[in-house]
């Protein structure tokens, strides 16, 4: 995979503020681990880039800093879906998340 003129020139301004040897990660595949026990008996984690936040106790991430938030939120389960918002630029949160009709048949 090649790297994009905006990863390239992130990675440039990390070599010269803080690592000179920095070099992104690339890799060709999805690296996976088989559980040691049933997912009903484990506890997991969903890690996603998306910027999920709870609207009515967190604050948004910086969807606007080039070279990303590395901040986290946790979401319990249980939380009502209405109360999530999305931080990264672009990406509005679609109305079945939320609970709501669409207007489109499925």
């Amino acid at each position: 995979m090649m790297l994009t003129s905006k990863l390239r020139a992130a990675q440039t301004a990390l070599r010269r503020r803080a690592d000179p040897h920095f070099t992104w990660v690339i890799n060709a595949s999805t690296p996976w681990t088989v559980p040691a026990k049933p997912l009903a008996e484990s506890t997991i984690a969903l890690l996603t880039t998306c910027g999920l936040y709870r609207v009515d106790t967190q604050l948004p991430f910086d969807a606007r800093n080039d070279l990303g938030d590395p901040s986290f939120r946790e979401i319990h389960v249980g939380r009502l879906l209405n109360n999530l918002g999305t931080a990264r630029a672009g990406l509005r949160p679609c109305p079945s998340w939320l609970g709501q009709e669409t207007g489109h048949s499925k």
